[in-house]
């Protein structure tokens, strides 16, 4: 399970965005927690991954890579 230390479960409006290296949208989520609403990688290829984060509750987005290796 991908864990994102960024106190996401304090800001229930987030959206956590997953895009594949050609830019398709392969997982999206409301209200990421790393428990019960988190991405696990199962049925993805090893690789990498762009994401973006949004907290709309402090005008945040963040973006960067989840590198999937087994």
């Amino acid at each position: 399970i991908w864990v994102i230390k960024e106190g996401l479960e304090f800001y229930p409006r987030n959206t956590v965005t997953l895009f594949n290296r050609w830019g398709k949208e392969i997982f999206k989520t409301k209200g990421y927690n790393n428990t019960t609403n988190a991405f696990d990688g199962e049925g993805f290829e090893d690789g990498a991954y762009f994401y973006v984060i949004e907290i709309p509750e402090l005008g945040i987005q963040k973006t960067g890579y989840l590198m999937i290796v087994r």
